[in-house]
């Protein structure tokens, strides 16, 4: 076995990476000193003296990709034939460090890149087993490739640096509404056709939605005081029959729309265990399956958003290194943050668009003015908008554009090139959701615009956070599920806006920009203040938009209470409100609290037929107006 002197190759791959980054900026002491601690990790772990999987909180723009790439090259540099894997989200992204290595000198014998993408500036080398492999997170969780990225030669990889977020494993989520809706286009459909496979998966999909809302009624009954939900078995079908039904839905895509792929990810988990669930959001059901290997022991984790996670630190094999204090390793002081307090959901914004008809959508109308003020300020500003991804026609990017272009706007224009630029960049860029990982070369952009924010639904999230446990009955009550969505809305953020200049840093100073948002929860900005320490927050009122406030988070719990109140059995017609939030998972002190009170002061007993008495909620009865039964 080779023997490594870890201070040599630390101090060597601090060497490297220190010369590239001081190229172009300053490096504070913090700094310095947080990538070295990284640099000693990977070099403790290739000398086989660290185990483990560890996470590095390490800020966006702070040099990760640099790291790994100077960690490669000390290594060729000085001999050690030691075998690391590197997984990132984005093949483009690994092709950048593909062609990183090269230019340090690391021969392209030894450099392996696995992947799929035709059109990639670096193409496949396949299954040749490299001494240094990259591979896309998606490789490393469907397993197929173990071989490739966790060993080397039949040996296990010293180690394997993992860029973002590692999640153990794959969830599925059902609603119980969409797969009634689905079911519901499958009847009409069988009517008119004579295909016995759509007749039969027709018929499949009806036995299953009985066997759910029969679970469902159950739980009604018996109540699900900890929130774990009941395990389903839906009918057997063989592999034969199941591969049939998936063929038939890519022949009758255009037909089942929106729903193609809830069906087809159904049937991919449908004879698996199941677990039925019932959440603040709706009913539904679960899957889950371990996505990475158990075997892949050796991980250094490089996630920025690691601290506000809640979702990602529910896997207890993960330990979160603390040696430093984000909040001396950039400062965010330069950076102003614009919340416009309104409903920001997918759902809101294309509600938006379903409404305005041939004007422009107030969401649209909101960005427009933001645009206009700023360029104003300075007509050579660059511009980030992030966007949804188009569905059913409601394309956010493309009416932003039409209404940009009819204001003006030269969306190919190019700013002046700015320094580091070797050209001028667009003043206009655009990214979706699911594009804010992994993605750069958008540093130029001094602003940028978040047209909505992602937002996952409870019972999503109720089946990530009990993969990330590997537990499907494992307990998930409101006010954690909630806490998840509110740092997944957080994370999402931070991490689109390190899409802009402030990902760039210069002495410990993220550098000038502005981040407009639409998301009407203040909690944002506590999150965010972890990983965005020193921003200036600013919440101007919406021009356009609906201003969120208490009212509208009043008018959003008594809907929650109204649908609790409805599953209680008609006999009971008084029940305290302490019973009552407990039933609904709200604990005291929260924000959600003080919504619950405001709500049930708008019980109305003729409109809801319930009221507040006191400390209890009453129920409309005949007795209450006076009346005596006879």
């Amino acid at each position: 076995m080779t023997t490594i002197d870890t201070l040599t190759l630390t101090q060597t791959a601090f060497a490297i990476l220190k010369a590239d980054l001081e190229r172009r900026n300053v490096l504070s002491s913090m700094h310095k000193a947080a990538l070295y601690q990284l640099l000693d990790t990977c070099a403790s772990y290739c000398a086989g003296t660290e185990h483990g999987r560890k996470a590095f909180p390490i800020p966006a723009g702070m040099g990760k990709s640099a790291s790994i790439i100077a960690f490669i090259t000390a290594l060729h540099r000085l001999g050690y034939r030691i075998p690391v894997s590197i997984a990132a989200s984005k093949v483009e992204s690994l092709c950048d460090t593909y062609k990183g290595l090269i230019a340090k000198g690391v021969p392209v014998g030894d450099i392996g890149i696995k992947h799929s993408v035709l059109t990639a500036s670096v193409p496949s080398t396949g299954d040749a087993d490299r001494l240094y492999q990259l591979v896309t997170h998606s490789r490393v969780r469907s397993g197929r490739d173990f071989e490739l990225f966790g060993q080397h030669q039949g040996v296990d990889r010293a180690l394997c640096l993992y860029d973002e977020a590692l999640i153990v494993s794959d969830s599925w989520s059902f609603a119980v509404r969409r797969l009634k809706l689905a079911e519901s286009l499958l009847g009409g459909m069988a009517k008119t056709s004579k295909d016995h496979h759509l007749a039969s998966l027709f018929q499949f999909v009806s036995d299953c939605t009985d066997l759910i809302e029969t679970q469902l009624e159950f739980m009604d009954e018996a109540g699900d005081a900890e929130n774990r939900g009941r395990p389903l078995w839906l009918p057997e079908r063989d592999q034969e029959t199941i591969d049939a039904w998936q063929s038939l839905i890519q022949r009758c895509s255009r037909d089942l729309g929106q729903y193609r792929h809830t069906l087809e990810e159904f049937l991919s988990v449908a004879m698996s265990q199941l677990q039925v669930l019932k959440t603040a959001q709706g009913d539904g059901i679960i899957s889950i399956r371990q996505a990475v290997s158990k075997h892949l022991r050796n991980v250094v984790v490089l996630d920025a958003s690691g601290p506000i996670s809640d979702l990602v630190n529910l896997d207890t094999s993960i330990k979160h290194m603390k040696d430093f204090e984000l909040d001396s390793l950039k400062s965010f002081e330069q950076v102003e943050v614009h919340q416009i307090m309104a409903s920001g959901s997918r759902s809101a914004v294309e509600q938006t668009l379903k409404q305005a008809g041939v004007e422009n959508a107030k969401v649209i109308k909101e960005v427009l003015a933001i645009i206009r003020r700023e360029a104003l300020e300075d007509p050579a500003r660059c511009f980030l908008l992030v966007n949804f991804i188009p569905r059913d026609g409601l394309d956010v990017a493309k009416r932003l554009r039409e209404a940009l272009t009819a204001e003006g706007f030269d969306l190919e224009e190019r700013a002046p090139a700015g320094q580091g630029d070797t050209a001028p960049r667009k003043r206009f860029e655009w990214l979706t959701w699911g594009d804010h990982l992994g993605l750069n070369m958008k540093e130029h952009c001094q602003s940028v615009i978040l047209v909505g924010c992602l937002h996952r639904s409870h019972i999503d999230l109720s089946a990530a956070a009990r993969g990330q446990m590997g537990n499907m009955a494992a307990s998930t009550p409101y006010d954690m599920v909630n806490r998840i969505m509110e740092s997944e809305i957080a994370g999402a953020v931070m991490q689109a806006a390190s899409r802009g200049s402030c990902r760039n840093l210069n002495n410990g100073l993220a550098n000038p920009m502005r981040l407009h948002l639409i998301h009407r929860s203040a909690t944002l900005k506590t999150i965010l203040d972890k990983v965005m320490p020193r921003a200036q927050w600013f919440f101007p009122d919406p021009l356009y938009l609906e201003k969120s406030s208490s009212s509208n988070i009043a008018d959003e719990m008594l809907g929650r209470i109204l649908g609790q109140l409805r599953t209680l059995d008609a006999a009971i017609t008084k029940v305290s409100s302490i019973k009552l939030k407990a039933a609904m998972q709200i604990g005291p002190g929260r924000s959600d609290g003080h919504a619950f009170s405001r709500a049930v002061g708008k019980l109305n007993l003729a409109l809801h037929g319930w009221a507040l008495d006191g400390r209890s909620l009453v129920r409309s009865t005949a007795e209450l107006y006076g009346f005596k039964p006879t």
